[in-house]
C-alpha cells in the first residue's frame, strides 16, 4: 500500500489526510480476491501480508485489528543491518511468492509484484486508485 508521498498528491484539491486510500478499500477487495482465489484455486487463503511505506503508528494499529501481518522493516533492522536496498528486494520476494495481489494503483512497485503474481503463479490482481472517481477497471 504505497501511501508515503502520495499523502501530498490530490487530484481535486482535498486535504491531506484524505488523499490516501482508506484501508477500508482495500479490505474489500483482499476479501475479492481471497474469494476468487477460493473459487479458481481451491486455497483458503489464511494470512494476508501487508507491505507500506506509511509511518504512521494509527495506520498499522489498523492493520493489526483486520488482523493482517507486515514486514516489519524497522522492527528487524534491516535497513540498519543490510543496507538501502535490501528492504524492498525483501518486499518484492515475498510478493512474489504471493497467490493474490492487491495494490496501488500509479505504484511502480504494485504492478510489478502484481504482474509477477498473475504470470508466475496464475493469481488474480488489483490497482486501487486512489481517486475516488475513478471507478475499479
Amino acid at each position: 500500500m504505497r501511501r508515503g508521498d502520495f499523502s501530498h498528491q490530490c487530484y481535486d484539491g482535498r486535504p491531506e489526510d484524505q488523499c490516501l486510500i482508506p484501508l477500508s478499500k482495500f479490505h474489500k477487495e483482499v476479501d475479492r480476491i481471497r474469494d476468487e482465489i477460493r473459487q479458481k484455486q481451491n486455497l483458503d487463503v489464511k494470512r494476508v501480508i501487508v507491505m507500506s511505506d506509511d509511518n504512521d503508528p494509527g495506520f498499522w494499529k489498523e492493520v493489526e485489528a483486520i488482523g493482517w501481518v507486515r514486514l516489519d522493516h524497522a522492527k528487524e533492522l534491516t535497513l540498519e543491518k543490510y543496507g538501502e536496498w535490501i528492504p524492498p528486494i525483501v518486499d518484492q520476494i515475498a510478493q512474489s511468492l504471493a497467490v493474490g495481489f492487491v495494490g496501488t494503483e500509479d505504484s511502480t512497485f504494485s504492478l510489478v509484484s502484481m504482474r509477477r503474481i498473475q504470470d508466475w503463479n496464475n493469481g488474480p490482481g488489483e490497482l486501487i486508485s486512489r481517486d475516488p472517481y475513478r471507478p475499479k477497471t
